[in-house]
């Protein structure tokens, strides 16, 4: 009996085991799940941040690992597009959603501060125009007014004059 013992001892071990491996693996596929998820609503807004931003960023070498081949110079373009610049100069795209998500992240935590300068530069010099068009607003209307005065009073004028008209 204790060959019995010890076969249905392995037999039990062999089940938990495996119900142990099904829950991990359920475990993973589902953050697995949850990362690619998230990741395509980083891009969403990322790609949300380009289209306003209408910039190119350089993107390290190394924050795309072994994605691409021989490169030299990369840089993430509107629509989360890696356009990666080889030793010869041919230029490869693709979507940064196909790279692994560690290189997502990385890409993204590189470009992250250049994107922050960008949009700082672009707010600095919208922040330029918009002093400059209240300067010009205020001057015109100073003309305005100084030009509709004339206007008014010669309206009033007009007035006084109907009036006496009328009155006679």
């Amino acid at each position: 009996m204790p060959n019995e013992d010890n076969g249905k001892n392995q037999a039990v071990n062999i089940v938990n085991h495996l119900k142990d491996l099904h829950a991990e693996f359920a475990q993973l596929s589902e953050l697995q799940e949850m990362e690619r998820t998230h990741l395509e609503n980083l891009l969403d807004v990322l790609k949300f941040l380009f289209s306003k931003v209408g910039a190119t960023v350089p993107v390290s070498i190394e924050a795309l690992g072994n994605s691409f081949a021989d490169v030299k110079k990369a840089y993430l373009a509107s629509e989360a597009i890696i356009l990666a610049v080889d030793s010869n100069g041919n230029i490869t795209s693709q979507q940064l959603i196909q790279l692994p998500p560690k290189n997502i992240l990385d890409v993204i935590a590189d470009c992250s501060p250049k994107l922050k300068e960008m949009i700082a530069e672009r707010r600095d010099m919208v922040s330029e125009r918009v002093g400059l068009l209240e300067k010009v607003m205020k001057e015109l209307k100073k003309a305005k007014a100084v030009l509709k005065a004339p206007a008014q009073q010669e309206l009033e004028e007009l007035d006084i004059v109907r009036n006496s008209i009328t009155s006679e």
